[in-house]
């Protein structure tokens, strides 16, 4: 008896020594664990993680959270999956939630789905039980997160009636108030933007929703960041550049914010959005969306094998990733292989995935293949048929290529679904002045002219489009279709509208093939302006985009119309100035191998005009040496 008391006072003294232990440990964990958060939230990553891992080791519920958060947010996928499995206290919804994220990262689509399910039934996900559960009527406090990825994995695999009524089911969790965290709130807004696209005004709902997340918790990133992605979505970058700077402030290495500040410069054209993505992969170099960012900036630029490696690292990231298998599909369109059965596989996938062909027209459109643009739209659209995107993909680009009244019809269902689009409206608008504009014809021209200009322009601009047709499709062997329509407009605003959608181009004119637009007289000042050379420019694109059936890359169609210029008459075109001269002797032109850059992603103002010039000079060489 006597040793058998022994042995339990002994093990009570082990108890007390434990939790002694403990009760000492306690003040330095918790300082790990503060010290652990203000490190996160200031982007000093490795900081945070060595500190989490410290706090996390006394059985700390919130530091094995953030730990896990830490992990993803630098692309410590598997490393992430492994600290969850590793630990042995209660699995949180939260840290149930984090898991199956990690295991989504790396494209364990299945495991990740069935470990949201498991969360939002209230259960581990690291529990051994077979099947995968089904949504609960109620999910406890704390799943929002997991119930929304829940939607998301459903909506990618193109099961949207399943998706989007896990989505409705946010507007309950709002309007009776059982969504109250943070994070809650950030996952209403993210469920309710899905829901836009059935009713454009709940984007509304979810901008709000994101703004009360943001305000409950004003160091919750990733809740500011989804408001930008938003803003962004619905074509706002002012206010998303806000948001994005508004994070980086406090942590300049967050790779959301990064990635969100190198598309607001992708869309606005200001900046390089290389070095944000460069920054974004510093700080991540799994984030599949930073590659796929990279390579359609590659891919916009020509750069078409550099392109499939930055989209085959994403690929290895997360082979699942439907976006990674999209641009593929775009790049093979782009380099004219087998792309439609890489369509097919994304389509096996998800055969509601529209955006597979949508992304191809948008980069149709970067390349200048205006009438592909239009046939990419139409398939999607055939496949979603609330794909509003694909609605203006197809108007745009038709009224690209001259057919302005099918155009209006497919602009009106895409502004009437999505009536954020800022590039349809203004177009829309400009539909409405044309009664004022009358058309005059010439053999191979139709001049569509505003009324008020009409009988001064016509004859002196339909001489010299006859005479340009001449000249130039006897040099390059090409006689473009006719007639060639050219819009001329009084205002640069809407020729500029005419062109991009938007006011502020500063090109004097365009041409997409048969269809050209530029400035009259009337558009700029007196003396800055010569539109004579300006048609002459156009009118050279029409024959070089034709000739190449649209394939001519951007240098050196633009190269060969400012050589038209200055071939037709003395002083037309671009010519040598003490800008070229310092630009080229200092080393900050192009080589002629990367030309195309000069034009889409100038690192210095004045860059696109010097690139011009540039690429004539090529061409001239080229003449003078091949003939």
């Amino acid at each position: 008896m006597r040793r058998s008391i022994d042995r339990r006072m002994q093990g009570f003294r082990r108890a007390l020594l434990l939790v002694a232990v403990a009760l000492l440990l306690q003040p330095g964990c918790a300082r790990a664990q503060e010290d652990g958060h203000e490190a996160l939230r200031t982007g000093r990553y490795d900081e945070a993680i060595h500190a989490l891992q410290r706090a996390a080791q006394a059985d700390n519920s919130d530091a094995i959270v953030a730990l896990v958060r830490a992990l993803l947010e630098v692309g410590r996928y598997d490393d992430a999956e492994s600290a969850v499995r590793g630990w042995t206290g209660i699995v949180s919804p939260a840290l149930g939630t984090a898991y199956g994220e990690a295991l989504l990262a790396q494209g364990k689509v299945a495991d990740a789905e069935r470990a949201f399910l498991l969360v939002v039934n209230g259960r581990s996900p690291l529990e051994s039980a077979q099947g995968t559960p089904t949504l609960p009527a109620q999910i406890p406090a704390g799943a929002e997160r997991a119930l929304l990825n829940a939607g998301v994995i459903a909506w990618r695999r193109g099961d949207h009636d399943r998706a989007l009524d896990v989505f409705d089911r946010f507007i309950d969790l709002y309007n009776t108030g059982a969504a109250r965290s943070s994070e809650a709130l950030a996952a209403v807004g993210a469920a309710v933007s899905y829901l836009g696209r059935r009713d454009a005004q709940l984007f509304h709902d979810a901008n709000r929703a994101l703004g009360e997340a943001v305000d409950r918790d004003p160091a919750n990133h990733d809740a500011r960041v989804r408001q930008g992605i938003l803003f962004l979505e619905k074509y706002n970058t002012t206010d998303a550049g806000a948001l994005f700077r508004e994070v980086l402030e406090q942590n300049p290495r967050h790779p959301g914010a990064l990635l969100g500040m190198a598309r607001v410069r992708m869309i606005e054209g200001t900046g390089d959005p290389g070095e944000p993505i460069a920054a974004a992969l510093t700080t991540n170099p799994n984030l599949v969306e930073a590659h796929l960012l990279r390579a359609r900036m590659r891919m916009i630029a020509e750069q078409y094998d550099s392109a499939q490696a930055a989209i085959d690292r994403a690929l290895a990231i997360d082979s699942s990733s439907l976006d990674a298998r999209t641009l593929a599909a775009a790049n093979a369109y782009l380099r004219g292989t087998d792309w439609n059965r890489l369509v097919q596989e994304v389509l096996k996938r998800n055969p509601r995935h529209s955006a597979v062909y949508t992304s191809i027209g948008e980069l149709a459109v970067q390349t200048r293949r205006y009438t592909d643009a239009v046939r990419m739209a139409e398939r999607a659209i055939a496949l979603d048929s609330t794909d509003w995107s694909a609605h203006a993909l197809r108007g745009l680009n038709l009224m690209r290529t001259g057919d302005v009244a099918t155009a209006r019809a497919s602009l009106e269902t895409a502004f009437a679904g999505d009536p954020f689009n800022v590039w349809v409206k203004n177009t829309l608008d400009l539909l409405d002045t044309y009664p004022r504009y009358v058309e005059r014809t010439t053999p191979r021209f139709a001049f569509f002219l505003h009324r008020d200009e009409a009988d001064l322009l016509f004859p002196y601009a339909a001489a010299l489009a006859e005479e340009a047709y001449d000249a130039l499709a006897e040099r390059y062997g090409h006689q473009p279709e006719t007639p060639v329509r050219v819009e001329v407009y009084p205002r640069h605003a809407d020729f500029s509208v005419r062109t991009v959608g938007l006011a502020g181009l500063g090109a004097l004119g365009v041409s997409f093939g048969s269809t050209l637009a530029m400035n009259s007289p009337a558009a700029r000042e007196p003396g800055s302006y010569h539109w004579g050379s300006t048609l002459w420019h156009e009118i050279a694109h029409a024959v070089t985009l034709g000739a190449s059936a649209h394939r001519v890359p951007r240098w050196l169609t633009e190269g060969i119309s400012v050589r038209e210029e200055r071939r037709a008459r003395p002083g037309w075109g671009d010519h040598f100035s003490l800008d070229f001269a310092v630009a080229y002797t200092t080393g900050r032109l192009r080589p002629p191998s990367e030309l195309n850059d000069g034009f889409v992603r100038p690192r210095f103002p004045g860059e696109v005009a010097l690139s011009y010039y540039m690429a004539s000079l090529v061409v001239e060489w080229i003449e003078e040496t091949r003939g």
